[in-house]
């Protein structure tokens, strides 16, 4: 669970900067400094990233299919549910049905995932473990503050520029 999540980061990096074509072009371009914040703590070629951007395209072209039928069936069943007297046989088959797409998903998506994680090399992957390892403690952090913040222990931080006056700078 900790790796897939860790690869939709890089995924995620990767997508940014398949839409702005080269992604070393410029430093300005959205999306850069993210990947090459991954690229620079991981140790990554522009080879491998290469190889990341194409698996990540692989992926999202093989899985848009998949994405489109559970948002069709996700759709139908709300407005099935919104009915006065929703056909429950109609529900139940749907929900097996995003079901049944949802795992198959999931397994393209490990797939993908362990062939990105075939692409590193040890040290890689050692690095790769502690950023996982710290992306667990700082979503540790942020439930412990936002609990906190629900029980009036901590108050939310404040909006940027609140409490300034209007002549105040």
């Amino acid at each position: 669970m900790r790796s897939i999540r860790l690869f939709l980061i890089i995924s995620i990096c990767a997508v940014a900067l398949m839409a702005q074509g080269r992604p070393w072009a410029g430093q300005n371009a959205p999306g850069a400094p993210a990947l090459a914040a991954v690229k620079e703590y991981l140790g990554l070629s522009d080879s491998q990233i290469q190889q990341l951007q194409d698996l990540r395209k692989q992926q999202i072209e093989e899985t848009q299919s998949i994405r489109q039928q559970i948002r069709e069936k996700n759709q139908e069943l709300v407005t099935l549910r919104r009915q006065t007297n929703p056909d429950p046989t109609r529900v139940g088959q749907l929900v097996l049905e995003l079901q049944r797409l949802r795992e198959q998903l999931r397994n393209i998506n490990q797939n993908y995932h362990e062939r990105a994680l075939a692409l590193l090399d040890s040290s890689q992957k050692a690095k790769l473990d502690e950023l996982t390892k710290q992306a667990t403690r700082m979503n540790r952090v942020r439930a412990v503050v936002n609990g906190a913040t629900a029980l009036n222990l901590l108050l939310p931080p404040a909006a940027p520029g609140a409490g300034r006056g209007a002549g105040q700078q």
